[in-house]
């Protein structure tokens, strides 16, 4: 996959655009920055079906130095580890109320395809028109301003419920911007901290007791002195605080989380089979994967969703003789039916203190809290899984909306999608060979049942 997003990065660089930034390989991620504001465009990548297909999350993130350097001399990690925290990160699923919403923050690009140069494009257009606008945006702290604090002074919008970093960031965006307004908005800030510490929230728990010699630093500092005098300290700089290497290696991390997410995964009504992780809930299946970066110490947590009945109908067309089971065959399976992503974040541990069993349990207990509120909003906006459709343009396998409109007997928009795949070339993720030697594709097996499907709707009329 390597040479295949080398080659993307490559014809992207063409782009005059990509060519203000610099392009940061072990981040895969172009960077621009400037006074003190860095602007990054993350290209989260993996391989998917076929394999000459990447599956591509931008993401988009900002930052401005003056709001973090101060906090500085009070974190536990590196300097270098902090200044690869940004102020915000959107995606296309997440972008600024004022900027329009796409249905999916993933773009699939198929490097051997003939439609190579029309996918890049699409990916291309997509995000410089999201990376000018947040560029737009958020030129300066008077607009993050306007965009973080002032609707939380008005009470229309709700502070973090997770972490501690925006605690910081924000009293001191808003002490920079309106000191006059910022007493008020302390007390806000600080009512939520009450709130999570008795809550157990792990990250507010680890910075309880330093927060009023943190916020005393604050208020009497001159955070554009303290900015300017940390901007020549060198990255790798260690706070007086500074995290020690790490007493664990990495199989012992990946033991850890194994471990205690087993119980995690029972509580909330998860099951596990090799990698999956899955629940069902009024006709859906929802499959979450929680997976650890032991090098930065984050876990990344995505959920994904399709109705349980998409994989029996494709049995059903296969004509299986056998029962689809196990259930998890839905997931792991050669034959499964592509999900549609609802959630996508990460959660950092504290150091080594973060794999202590109390610690871990309760980073767990967090993401599948925040896994589950998920599950919750896709169900109350999606209620009925037997009329719920997801089309996402940017799929290379449209199997899952082919068998959604089967399913509703949409019999005709169905073969209509169905034949514009072929004419693609795709063959819909499996080749079949016959007792008579011929060879028989996924999207082949469909086509025929649904003109039969057809033929018996015209004789029953």
């Amino acid at each position: 996959m390597s040479i295949a997003f080398d080659k993307l990065i490559s014809d992207l660089q063409q782009n005059s655009f990509f060519a203000g930034f610099k392009y940061q390989k072990s981040e895969s991620a172009f960077v621009k920055e400037s006074n003190g504001r860095k602007l990054r465009i993350r290209l989260w990548h993996s391989r998917d079906y076929p394999i000459s297909v990447i599956k591509i999350h931008p993401q988009y993130d900002l930052r401005f130095d003056i709001l973090h350097r101060w906090y500085e001399r009070f974190d536990f990690r590196t300097v270098k580890d902090q200044r690869t925290i940004f102020t915000l990160s959107f995606d296309e699923c997440h972008l600024p109320d004022d900027i329009s919403l796409s249905r999916d923050d993933a773009f699939y690009v198929d490097t051997d395809s003939v439609n190579y140069r029309v996918q890049l494009t699409q990916m291309q257009d997509r995000i410089v028109k999201s990376v000018t606008e947040i560029d737009n945006r958020f030129k300066t702290v008077k607009d993050l301003y306007d965009y973080l604090i002032v609707p939380v002074l008005k009470g229309d919008k709700a502070l973090p419920a997770t972490g501690s970093c925006w605690v910081f960031v924000d009293l001191a965006l808003c002490k920079y911007v309106a000191p006059e307004v910022y007493p008020e908005f302390r007390h806000i800030v600080m009512s939520q901290v009450e709130q999570l510490y008795k809550k157990g929230e792990p990250n507010i728990e680890r910075i309880h007791s330093n927060i009023d010699e943190m916020l005393d630093f604050l208020e009497t500092a001159n955070l554009e002195e303290e900015a300017r005098r940390r901007k020549s300290n060198k990255v790798t700089e260690k706070p007086e605080t500074a995290r020690k290497k790490s007493i664990y290696s990495d199989r012992e991390k990946f033991q850890k989380i194994d471990a205690l997410s087993k119980p995690v995964e029972k509580k909330f009504n998860f099951k596990r089979s090799s990698w999956a992780r899955w629940t069902t809930r009024d006709g859906y299946l929802f499959n979450a994967d929680v997976s650890l970066n032991p090098k930065e110490d984050i876990l990344f947590f995505e959920l994904e969703v399709k109705p349980i009945y998409v994989d029996d109908l494709l049995w059903k067309i296969y004509k299986y003789k056998r029962e689809l089971k196990p259930f998890s065959l839905r997931i792991l399976g050669v034959d499964a039916v592509m999900s549609v992503d609802i959630l996508k974040s990460q959660w950092r541990l504290d150091g080594d203190e973060g794999y202590a069993e109390s610690s871990l349990t309760s980073a767990l207990e967090h993401i599948y809290t925040i896994i589950e509120e998920a599950i919750r909003r896709f169900l109350k906006e999606h209620p009925n899984a037997d009329t719920y459709y997801y089309y996402n343009e940017r799929w290379t396998d449209q199997m899952l909306p082919i068998l959604m409109l089967c399913h509703q007997h949409k019999y005709d928009a169905a073969l209509s999608m169905l034949n514009e795949e072929i004419s693609k070339g795709r063959n819909g993720g499996v080749v079949f060979y016959m007792p008579d030697d011929t060879q028989k594709t996924s999207f082949q097996f469909v086509k025929e049942y649904i003109l039969n499907q057809q033929q018996s709707i015209i004789r029953k009329d």
